[in-house]
């Protein structure tokens, strides 16, 4: 049979109307008329949507295969076994290269060592140039270690992305958060070592410098305030962090700076305790920087304007002999009830000294009244 005019996924999409009658030629019969509908050239645009239709999709009738077995987990000795005959088969197949003429027989490797055991009576026939050819090998060979050592060398771009690469990496895991609190002189040497670290280790924070620099203080370790403390708090990774704990509490000789510090005013010892280690579900700073306020309330207020007042909080709450905030916070209240509980004991004691100072003032007028009767009454006798 003939093909059809018009398949039947595209009769759904087309204008159904009357078809024009082709004109017969000369000398050639008129065509028959067309059976079925009629359809005219061009798409019905109201049955074209955006919608697709997807055909739902049929599982094949098999059965699923088996989950794979767990991964195995080699132990130390497993693994050094495994390395040394992956070795040796690297080191079979080479020597099959070169038994079937793949690959050069490569030459001895000898040593000034194996001299004799290597080349045999070739050594003995010339012994002074067989020891230069050797010497020759044995500088060849160092030279070719050192030039693969240089290839395989990163250059200094490529040392600083991959150790870029690695801070982030470290830090994506989770934004680690220390609180430092130091006591004593934060400037000069130590300020610029706070900074500078935390910028090559990619961290984020402030350093808060509490108070006004004192004149004459600028050579001997900057801000010097007696009876006041700084604040250091720095995000980043846990690595970074911990090269950076590494910093504030071993390497910095916190004591040193005080004490060049109270040479020109008195001052508090210098030192450095961490009050705080934590993660946090996000970062609050986006870079490190130093912010030096004239009191501890701007230092709140700073902080409380990028919602971290309780960072200074617990740092003002610290206390270095081990307590921390809420430890702090107990310690206070149990003062405040040994204070009441002594100030009750004092007025209970007072209350029963004047107890017994009445009490012994009417047993001093009891007294009177039988000791004068009986002086009488030996008067009377006499």
């Amino acid at each position: 049979p003939p093909p059809p005019a018009v398949e039947w996924w595209d009769a759904k999409i087309l204008n159904v109307g009357p078809l024009a009658a082709v004109p017969a030629t000369d000398g050639a019969a008129a065509p028959e008329p067309a059976t079925g509908p009629a359809y005219s050239h061009g798409l019905d645009a109201r049955r074209v949507t955006h919608y697709v239709e997807h055909p739902p999709p049929v599982a094949a009738p098999v059965e699923k295969p088996p989950p794979p077995p767990p991964p195995a987990y080699l132990t130390a000795k497993e693994r050094k076994k495994l390395t040394t005959q992956q070795r040796w088969d690297r080191e079979r197949e080479k020597q099959d290269r070169i038994r079937v003429g793949l690959d050069p027989v490569p030459e001895p490797k000898v040593r000034l060592k194996n001299l004799m055991l290597a080349l045999g009576d070739a050594a003995t026939a010339n012994p002074s140039e067989v020891e230069a050819r050797v010497r020759a090998q044995m500088a060849a060979r160092e030279a070719k270690h050192r030039e693969a050592n240089e290839a395989a060398k990163l250059t200094p771009e490529q040392r600083r992305a991959k150790r870029l690469a690695k801070l982030e990496q470290d830090r994506a895991r989770g934004t680690h958060v220390h609180v430092y609190r130091v006591d004593g002189p934060l400037g000069g040497q130590n300020l610029f070592k706070v900074d500078m670290n935390a910028q090559q280790w990619h961290l984020t924070g402030a350093a808060l410098v509490v108070g006004e620099l004192p004149p004459g203080l600028s050579a001997v370790g900057g801000a010097h305030n007696p009876g006041n403390f700084h604040a250091v708090i720095v995000e980043g990774g846990a690595k970074a962090l911990r090269g950076y704990s590494k910093l504030m509490l071993r390497r910095i000789k916190w004591d040193q700076a005080a004490g060049a510090a109270a040479s020109a005013q008195s001052g508090p010892a210098g030192a450095c305790h961490l009050v705080w280690a934590g993660v946090v579900a996000k970062p609050y700073f986006r870079s490190f920087r130093t912010e030096r306020v004239r009191s501890a309330e701007a230092a709140r207020k700073w902080l409380q304007d990028r919602g971290v007042a309780h960072y200074w909080d617990a740092t003002a709450s610290f206390d270095p002999e081990g307590r921390g905030l809420v430890d702090a916070l107990e310690g206070d209240q149990g003062d405040r009830g040994l204070a009441e509980g002594a100030a009750a004991a004092r007025e209970a004691t007072a209350a029963a000294g004047r107890g017994a100072e009445g009490e012994g003032s009417d047993m001093e007028s009891g007294d009177e009244g039988p000791g004068g009767g009986a002086e009488a009454d030996a008067m009377d006798e006499g």
